[in-house]
């Protein structure tokens, strides 16, 4: 099952991001204390464990990995099959996914290289439509998932 490992607040930008073990998500906003917090679509950022953790000589020249920072770190979740109608329920929030995927920065040595990195896969972006407290190891189910 699908779950919650990190979780962390930009509470400035060009500072980095503070880890958390819980915080809350607001509805129509984001995540509480987040810089980028706000109306849209983008309110909250997900990305894929296992491809922010994966070693390799492809991963240590892809700055756009080391340069993308998460509100989630998630485990299990196939990002690549998620849609903008699948709505997740994270603790006691319910997200719906807006975006897949994230364009990769032009000059990155892996994308110049590949045309490829993992952003454009495992990131997701949500919008938060119902408010909540979330913590690490809060497990995300589906909601709705168009199939």
């Amino acid at each position: 099952m699908s779950e919650v490992v990190g979780i962390k607040i930009k509470r400035k930008k060009g500072v980095p991001s503070e880890v958390v073990a819980q915080s809350n998500l607001v509805a129509e906003f984001g995540l509480e204390g987040d810089v980028f917090a706000g109306k849209g679509d983008r309110q909250i950022s997900l990305f894929d464990d296992e491809a922010k953790s994966v070693n390799g000589d492809s991963k240590k020249e892809c700055f756009c990995i080391s340069r993308f920072s998460e509100n989630m770190l998630i485990k299990d979740l196939p990002v690549e099959s998620l849609t903008t109608e699948s709505k997740l329920g994270i603790g006691e929030a319910i997200i719906q996914i807006t975006q897949v995927g994230k364009e990769c920065h032009k000059e990155c040595p892996v994308f110049s290289k590949d045309g490829v990195c993992d952003l454009s896969k495992k990131v997701a972006y949500a919008k938060v439509i119902k408010s909540g407290g979330i913590k690490v190891g809060d497990k995300i189910e589906f909601l709705q998932r168009k199939e």
